[in-house]
């Protein structure tokens, strides 16, 4: 991992890559700023999207996604990388360096490190391995379920063994039809019929609002 050294000259030079978590990254100094990438064309649906229709989470936005990197002068590689830089307002830039009151700006813009956009890097790609695996799906895992509670993405409705439930501050409650909104939280409810394990493995239906009009019907029959 190198050290990310301003300078008022651009270039491309790999500060740090390698692979998180199935997914190859490069942290690039550019020069006057840094910039970080990752390699998505393994996600199925992340491949050939333009990172405006991408809904991930990272200082200043994404604001690449291209077929190809270039992380040296001459030497292109492929793929499909979506991409965010550290030039932004706030940031500091090597053309500072030109300015005369360089140590005032110096003061009041933020100089990354290598180690602050590894941790931006690493944050990326967990939200890549989420949109992967759970947006527009149908079904996940109980483990999955977990997992989005954790990071505040859970699905607002969904169905558990048989059971309709509803999200709301971090915890799922049982709905029995339109007028009856119950307050019987579905772990607990859960935890009456099976054991700890056993919930794991239970698959659960992710419910859109027309889902859930249609379930509670069938409940109301």
């Amino acid at each position: 991992m190198k050290e990310m050294l301003y300078q008022p000259e651009k270039k491309i030079e790999v500060l740090y890559n390698g692979i998180y978590k199935g997914y190859e990254f490069y942290i690039l100094n550019l020069g006057t700023h840094p910039t970080a990438y990752v390699n998505v064309k393994n996600n199925v649906l992340l491949n050939k999207k333009n990172y405006d229709d991408i809904d991930i989470n990272v200082h200043g936005g994404l604001t690449y996604s291209e077929d190809h990197l270039w992380i040296e002068n001459k030497k292109e590689i492929k793929g499909w990388f979506i991409g965010w830089d550290y030039a932004h307002a706030g940031d500091f830039s090597g053309y500072y360096f030109n300015f005369n009151n360089f140590i005032s700006t110096l003061k009041l813009n933020k100089q990354w490190t290598t180690e602050e956009i590894y941790e931006d890097v690493k944050s990326v790609i967990e939200q890549c391995i989420i949109y992967g695996t759970y947006k527009d799906k149908k079904r996940i895992t109980m483990i999955d379920l977990f997992n989005l509670i954790e990071k505040d993405d859970a699905p607002k409705h969904i169905k558990v063994d048989n059971k309709i439930a509803y999200y709301i501050n971090g915890d799922y409650y049982n709905i029995k039809n339109v007028n009856n909104i119950g307050n019987i939280d579905l772990f607990y409810d859960l935890g009456k019929e099976y054991s700890f394990k056993e919930i794991l493995k239970l698959e659960v239906e992710i419910l859109n609002e027309e889902d859930l009009k249609n379930e509670l019907k069938k409940g109301e029959k």
